[in-house]
């Protein structure tokens, strides 16, 4: 900033507050002189017959009293002026005035020089746009120097201060709310479709993965795909590869895209004839080799996805499209890809797991949607539904608001370089049993869209095992009451009950023909039946093991995630579910499903035969009583 000074010289110094503050004195005596002056006793003259008639009567008071009694003086109602009563009077006046004068004037002097004071200061920086000169000659702002050289000779630190200073006070002036980014509607939104990955269990969401369908070359092919925030890159089987794991599956060809171009690993072009780098991605299970490829991914109307026209800028390519490298697989391993119902991968991890920037679509879309300069732009957010009547879907360029169900609780993600969405992890309970194995700190959970089950170290699976696993209830499911699992964040909980870790189980050795039902904890357990955690072990070494959790599927039912590539965090909120009860949550809630065994009946009334199992006209009447918009266990 370039500052100026006072044309005259008398300003620069701290005569100046006091010349001020003298005249401010003078201004506020003359008006304390006023005031005294006002407040003395107007004196009023009496006619010469009423002061013969006082002195009379006063006369004639003395003579009637005893005359060994000093006389008594009777006050007059107004003294004549210059008599001895006026006089004693208007000293007194004096006297009181004069020492109220006194104390108001030292108390004046002091206000004075502070108003003084103030007031120079005022106008020195309001006209001039400067600063006082003894703070010039500390902070040097008076030297005319340009922005960029104040800044490098300012700490870093002291600049970050300045500015985080400089945007509160700004809120401050035009009464904002403090900054919170709230995801309005997001740029893309795709939808994913559910498949199963345990043909025994079609109806149970336990074991399911969810992809959804991009839009590749010119003209446009579709493929399916995973998304998942545990890889980097995106992976597509293409006609190079003959082998079953890529047969089995719509395959990409480069020559049938006239916007497709062979590149090397550096992005520049492939000679005819000449070798081209080959590179080899590794999966949680199974690994994929392949060349790379640029080429134009689309998302829209074609691929069941939803497009914001306003918040794509114009580019050239349709809204919703960008270039990106990926890699076109040559060789797929046969697991897991040959039992796989989509085609290829779309990695959403951070940088550190993508080849190059150009590979990373959370890049890709960031640079597309750079000049709307939203707070949510380098953001997505996934839903999973947990039942056939809702669908799921993930949302780029922001997060959907109408899938929480509360607010979002965010935790920083832990070594972002090395790529995953992997936060920090306090500590593990079982209902309030708390167990140790967190204990040292070092504890950590990765948050990955491409696992279905719970991933837990070795170390800690039996005794998590052992600590989850229960009866069922009397209705023969795991939907009911049951151990809570809590895994503690830094700063907020994330809480799974049976309905989402458990699986329902027959014992190895059942002799039982008939349900028999037992009383465990105040509530009706079956024996013949368990309910099991879905829990699977993975051993993983430094830098990510040996103390790795992954949150699959279970958790990302339960909770709406949102990761954020600017700010590196994830946050989880509550996912509002909108569904109707089924049959055995019907069940678990109508008050007659108790009276429908056959172990309870009534005694006065023997020929009324009882149903051991109800009837769908049962659970008809039920569920018309217990149907609202939102049912939740």
């Amino acid at each position: 900033m370039e500052a100026y000074t006072f044309p005259t010289s008398f300003m620069q110094h701290d005569i100046a507050p006091i010349a001020l503050g003298v005249c401010i004195f003078v201004v506020c005596q003359l008006v304390l002189g006023m005031l005294v002056a006002f407040h003395q006793p107007h004196r009023t003259s009496l006619s010469p017959k009423e002061t013969e008639a006082v002195l009379a009567s006063n006369a004639n008071k003395v003579k009637g009293s005893d005359a060994r009694r000093p006389p008594t003086f009777v006050s007059e109602p107004d003294a004549e002026p210059g008599s001895q009563q006026d006089s004693a009077g208007a000293g007194f006046v004096r006297i009181r005035c004069t020492a109220f004068w006194w104390v108001a004037a030292a108390f004046l002097a002091l206000l004075s020089w502070i108003a003084g004071d103030c007031v120079w200061h005022s106008v020195f920086i309001v006209y001039n746009n400067a600063v006082p000169p003894e703070v010039a000659e500390v902070s040097d702002v008076f030297q005319l120097e340009s922005d960029d050289a104040l800044a490098g000779r300012m700490p870093t630190s002291l600049e970050a201060l300045i500015a985080e200073d400089s945007d509160k006070n700004a809120l401050a002036v035009r009464g904002d709310p403090p900054p919170r980014c709230v995801s309005g509607k997001p740029a893309l939104s795709v939808k994913l479709t559910r498949m199963s990955m345990d043909s025994k269990q079609t109806s149970n969401y336990a074991k399911c993965a969810y992809y959804g369908t991009i839009v590749v070359g010119t003209p446009g092919l579709a493929m399916t795909v995973l998304f998942d925030t545990g890889s980097g890159n995106l992976m597509l089987p293409s006609m190079y590869c003959k082998s079953k794991a890529c047969r089995v599956h719509t395959r990409y060809r480069r020559s049938g895209s006239v916007s497709g171009r062979d590149i090397n690993f550096n992005g520049s072009s492939v000679q005819k004839g000449a070798p081209r780098d080959s590179i080899t991605v590794e999966f949680g299970t199974g690994e994929a080799t392949g060349v790379i490829v640029e080429d134009m991914i689309c998302m829209g109307p074609m691929s069941n996805a939803t497009v914001t026209p306003e918040l794509w800028p114009e580019t050239g390519l349709p809204k919703g499209c960008m270039v990106m490298h990926f890699l076109a697989a040559t060789d797929l391993s046969e697991d897991p890809f040959m039992n796989f119902g989509f085609d290829g991968v779309m990695g959403l991890s951070l940088m550190g797991l993508s080849q190059t920037p150009k590979h990373n679509f959370l890049h890709a879309v960031s640079e597309m949607l750079a000049p709307t300069e939203s707070c949510a732009a380098k953001s997505f957010g996934v839903f999973l539904a947990s039942n056939p009547h809702e669908g799921s879907d993930i949302a780029f360029g922001g997060w959907n608001e109408g899938h929480l169900a509360e607010e979002l609780s965010w935790a920083p993600v832990h070594n972002p370089d090395m790529g995953h969405w992997i936060v920090g992890l306090k500590g593990i309970r079982v209902d309030n049993d708390r167990l140790d194995f967190c204990d040292d700190g070092k504890c950590k959970a990765a948050v990955d869209t491409g696992t279905a089950l719970l991933s837990v170290p070795p170390a800690i699976f039996r005794e998590m095992f052992e600590h989850l696993r229960h009866e069922s209830g009397a209705a023969g499911h795991c939907q009911g009451p049951g151990p809570l699992l809590h895994f503690e964040f830094e700063d907020f909980t994330v809480t799974l009950g049976p309905k989402e870790y458990a699986s329902l189980r027959t014992p190895r050795v059942s002799q039982l023909k008939q349900p028999e039902l037992a009383s465990q904890g105040g509530r009706q357990t079956r024996t013949d039946l368990r309910c099991w955690p879905l829990l699977m072990t993975l051993e993983l070494e430094e830098p990510l093991g040996p103390k790795l959790f992954i949150l699959g599927e279970p958790v990302l039912r339960k909770y709406y995630t949102v990761y954020d590539s600017e700010a590196k965090r994830v946050g989880f909120g509550r996912a509002s579910h909108s569904r109707l009860p089924t049959r055995d949550e019907t069940l678990l809630k109508a008050p007659a499903a108790s009276g429908a065994s056959s172990t309870r009946k009534d005694a006065s009334r023997p020929h009324i035969r009882y149903r051991s199992i109800p009837t769908m006209f049962d659970v008809f009447q039920w569920r018309s009583k217990l149907r609202r918009p939102a049912f939740a266990i």
